[in-house]
């Protein structure tokens, strides 16, 4: 239901051009940008990025769980 009315609101933002003229306006998002990550952090997300933007799963490390 939440989803549901995010997209209702987004919809209607757009339909009353709430969105033009954002700064970067049709140029590409820049995926890569991860400053605000902490630097402890960044190889993990880079890596589960990488996963995701492939279509992949993530692969597991370690045992699976347990039964």
């Amino acid at each position: 239901m939440l989803d549901f009315l995010a997209e209702k609101k987004i919809q209607e933002a757009m339909a009353c051009g709430e969105f033009d003229d954002l700064p970067g306006a049709g140029r590409p998002l820049d995926l890569d940008d991860d400053a605000l990550v902490p630097e402890e952090l960044r190889l993990a997300k880079r890596a589960t990025t990488r996963e995701r933007w492939r279509g992949s799963r993530a692969r597991r490390v370690g045992p699976g769980p347990i039964s």
